[in-house]
């Protein structure tokens, strides 16, 4: 059975995390790539998406918010996520689901 180094192991996961590579992409397509962003209304998904992209700035996320291509939505645990606008009524639901039991 073949195993996994410890540095390709950090390797593997920072690149499914989307760190490391710089892929320029929209806010919304880097979220649908790499995946939602917890946030708690401050500066936390802003600099989650700039550790992700670094060239992206404050300008794109807040036209993407503007255009409704990415959304901060409840989901899980009454957490609030920032997310791709193909994710948001996932995470809606979700957090529907979750709340009424």
């Amino acid at each position: 059975m073949a195993t996994l180094d410890r540095t390709t192991l950090q390797r593997l996961r920072c690149a499914a995390s989307g760190l490391g590579g710089a892929t320029p992409d929209t806010p919304r397509a880097l979220l649908a790539r790499t995946g939602w962003v917890r946030t708690l209304g401050g500066i936390d998904a802003y600099l989650s998406l700039r550790a992700r992209q670094p060239g992206l700035t404050v300008a794109a996320i807040h036209a993407a918010l503007a255009s409704g291509d990415i959304e901060v939505v409840p989901a899980a645990r009454g957490c609030i996520y920032l997310v791709a606008r193909d994710d948001a009524p996932l995470a809606r639901a979700l957090a529907r689901d979750l709340t009424a039991r």
